[in-house]
């Protein structure tokens, strides 16, 4: 037996109008594993974690449409003041005033932009550790060892054509995606599920793990009586940590009670 893996997309993450969110569509072969209103509340998390990636995409459009209008409006005000000092014939005096707004024009939209870019290196950090964070605890909480979600994140050049003024041609840009990867494990052997196909619901056989042989020995006496203390606490150890402190106490003294009559 093999494992599945497929991408579940962060979508809208470069459009300035669309929000950050995961693909809501329950992939198919997590279909035998969750229901629709368990995969809607994992993705409600994720959707809530990602909220703070949708305010940053926006920051950073807003200062790309202020940069663009200060530079407009800079070259107006120079071009204003230009003709003003050439009608008035005072063309020399204004000469510093052309110095001041060409720094102007320059200086302020770069340090915006290294400010904020700056600022957006730090929240991304907290964004991807937050939806790490979510992911552990999802999987915590399912306490499922044969499905596993790992954040990624991977930047690729592509090439784009562009039909412009000084001439065509395909150009290379880098693009960035991030993704969700799901792997399960033993569903199908490997070779026959492809990188990101969608496959029916298989059923599979439920082998009683050492926790469920426990619960299902627990009030009895004849099989107990064939092990010796020791090997029931032994399997008891295996399990510890898919039990809680009470549980486990529980279950240690059913075992030495049993053992002692």
């Amino acid at each position: 037996m093999g494992k599945n893996s497929f991408r579940i997309e962060i979508r809208g993450q470069r459009d300035p109008s669309l929000p950050v969110t995961i693909d809501r569509a329950l992939p198919s072969p997590l279909a035998p594993f969750y229901t629709s209103n368990d995969w809607m509340a994992f993705c409600d998390k994720i959707d809530q974690t990602l909220e703070p990636l949708t305010a940053l995409k926006e920051k950073i459009h807003r200062r790309n449409v202020f940069s663009i209008w200060w530079i407009v409006g800079t070259l107006l005000i120079t071009a204003i003041s230009a003709g003003i000092s050439y009608l008035t014939g005072k063309i020399g005096e204004i000469y510093p005033l052309f110095i001041v707004l060409g720094v102007l024009m320059g200086l302020v939209p770069a340090a915006i932009q290294i400010y904020t870019d700056s600022m957006a290196v730090i929240e991304r950090v907290t964004i991807k550790e937050d939806l790490q964070r979510v992911i552990d605890e999802h999987e915590r909480d399912e306490k499922r060892s044969d499905i596993t979600f790992h954040l990624r994140d991977e930047v690729y050049t592509t090439f784009e054509y562009i039909d412009g003024e000084y001439g065509r041609g395909y150009i290379p840009v880098n693009k960035s995606l991030h993704y969700i990867l799901c792997v399960i494990d033993n569903v199908l052997p490997a070779s026959t599920i492809p990188m990101g196909a969608e496959v029916e619901p298989v059923a599979t056989a439920v082998v009683p793990s050492t926790f469920d042989t426990l619960a299902l020995e627990e009030g009895t006496n004849t099989d107990n009586k064939q092990k010796s203390i020791h090997e029931r606490l032994q399997e008891l150890e295996t399990v510890k940590g898919m039990l809680s402190e009470e549980e486990n106490n529980h279950k240690k003294s059913s075992i030495l009670a049993q053992n002692s009559t």
